[in-house]
Formats: C-alpha cells, structure tokens, sequence
C-alpha cells in the first residue's frame, strides 16, 4: 500500500437512492474515524442521486465519486469498486442505511488488534423507511459459530462489514456473478479460508428493511442460492473430515436435501462438551447434526460420528 493511501476505503454503491441517500452519506462523514477515502459509485441512477452525492463531494475530498456510464447491477458494481479501494481495510455501507458514529472506529481497532481476523460485521437494529426501529438483530460472534452457521444461513450483514484488503486482492477474491443475490454469503465463506470472520457484539448499524430489498423482491432466488453455497460448504467440511465414509451415499443425499433444523437440543449437548478443540471439529459439532429429519436417522448419525472423533 502506498504510503499516502487512506487507511480505510469505504465502498457505498448507489442507485435511485435519494430517498434516504444523504442521511447514509452524513453517517459515513461523521464518524469519530476520520481516515478514510469514501468511494461512491453511481449505478446509473435516474433519480436525483447523482446531485445529492456531488453536492457532499463538494465540500469533502474523502469523497472520491464515480459513475458507471450504464447500470451494470450490484456485483459488477462492488467489484469495480473493491478494485479503486487503496485503504488496508475495506468498509461496506448501503445507500439507505445509517453507520453509528463509532461504528469504524470500533471495526478498526478489532481488525489492527486481531490480525486473523480477515471480515468482521456488527450487530443490527433493523429500522423501517422512517427511520422508526423495527427490531434488533442478534448475530453470532465468534469465529467457530459464525463458520457454523455457514451451513445454514449467512450470519454476517453485508453493509456492516470491514475486510481486509490484502486478503482480497492477493487471493484475487471477488464478489461472484454465479451466486447472483447471495454474492456476499459466497465471499464470506471464500475469505473464511484464510482467516477468522467475526461479528462485534454492539449494534453499529441501523439497516433499513424495505420492499425494495432483493430480500424482498428475490426472496425465492436468493433462498436457492443461499441453500447451494451452504450445501456445497457441507461437503467441503465433510470431505475435510473425512467423514463421508460414515454414512451411506443414500443417508448422504438425505443430509444435504433436507430443511429441517430441529437439533437444538442435541446441538447445546454437543457444545457443552469442551473436548472438541479444532475448529473444523467445533464446526462439525455446530452442524445441528447435518440437517435430518428424522429421529432415527438423526442417532444413528450422531452415533457414527461420535464414534469417528471419539475412536
């Protein structure tokens, strides 16, 4: 990194936003951290985004703004942006979401203190389109339960995180095209192999839930991608383990169709057991016994594996 490079790089796409885009934008320039070169991308917006972001430009040179000379969506968008970003960390923000104050200078200090740690998120408050709480949003924390929760769900909120740049560009990691409204779960699994992810346990973002989320308006496509990157993760793991050879090709199958997550039980007993050290067996202890259905099924694989690690 060049030594006149900003120390942090702050990446906010942007498009048809004004709604809610200057409350974003004052977010980011009030931080009580102040070394950071704001980039701005501009996906083709029709609205009056693009005067609300040159009139900030204006009066702040952190601000460095581009436009894409059409709208070439979200990941194509983020990545062009990953690509300017010279700073040692890389900081998400959505365009109608709202950083607390303190949020980069807590993400930072946690990523100059734990260098491991390669993507970090916050906690959330969820707010509606007036800015009223909706809920909180308890995410995990810790690094063995965040690659856990991997195999289910995408436990680290995109617009909240810090990344470490180096890990990115030197792996040539990006946002993929082939995990379109996942592309995020996808990265975080991607860096998690050359380091630790993490969540600061303090709520430094207040999200805003809309209609016009992808959530929202791709809620079924993003549920199919989302099972086949925690599906694929699945197997990783247990290849890693080597503990296909455990279980029947037939059982296998079942494993990884299966929706139910019914072990919360049996997963607090299995935490409960300090014996489990490595972090790929903390993962494997934390897959809420790989997803039967049922009961019997269900034993017999956790027999087999406590037999595997305990043998």
């Amino acid at each position: 990194m060049k030594s006149n490079a900003p120390f942090v790089s702050v990446l906010m796409p942007v498009y048809n936003a004004q709604e809610h885009l200057s409350e974003a934008i004052e977010s980011i320039l009030n931080q009580t951290y102040r070394n950071f070169e704001f980039i701005i991308i501009n996906d083709g917006s029709v609205d009056s985004s693009d005067e609300i972001i040159k009139a900030y430009q204006s009066n702040d040179s952190r601000i460095k703004y581009y436009k894409n000379e059409c709208n070439l969506k979200l990941i194509k968008t983020l990545n062009k942006g990953v690509s300017l970003c010279r700073g040692k960390y890389i900081l998400r923000m959505d365009a109608d979401d709202i950083a607390l104050i303190n949020r980069f200078e807590k993400q930072i200090n946690y990523m100059e203190a734990y260098s491991h740690c390669v993507v970090c998120g916050t906690q959330l408050s969820y707010i509606d389109n007036d800015g009223n709480k909706v809920r909180d949003i308890t995410l995990p924390t810790d690094n063995s339960k965040i690659m856990a929760s991997f195999l289910f769900y995408n436990p680290i909120a995109h617009p909240s995180v810090i990344m470490r740049t180096s890990i990115i560009k030197e792996n040539k990691l990006q946002y993929d095209e082939d995990y379109l409204h996942a592309e995020d779960y996808k990265l975080w699994v991607e860096l998690s192999k050359f380091g630790d992810c993490a969540n600061l346990g303090g709520k430094l973002l207040k999200y805003r839930v809309s209609e016009n989320q992808i959530s929202a308006k791709y809620g079924i496509e993003q549920k199919l991608v989302a099972s086949k990157i925690s599906n694929d993760y699945f197997v990783e793991i247990m290849l890693e383990l080597g503990l296909c050879n455990i279980i029947s090709y037939g059982c296998y199958k079942k494993i990884i169709s299966s929706n139910c997550y019914d072990s919360d039980i049996l997963l607090s007993w299995l935490l409960a057991n300090s014996v489990f050290n490595s972090r790929r067996l903390k993962i494997l202890v934390y897959l809420k016994v790989l997803l039967y259905s049922e009961y019997k099924f269900k034993k017999f694989v956790v027999n087999s594996i406590i037999k595997k690690l305990f043998s």
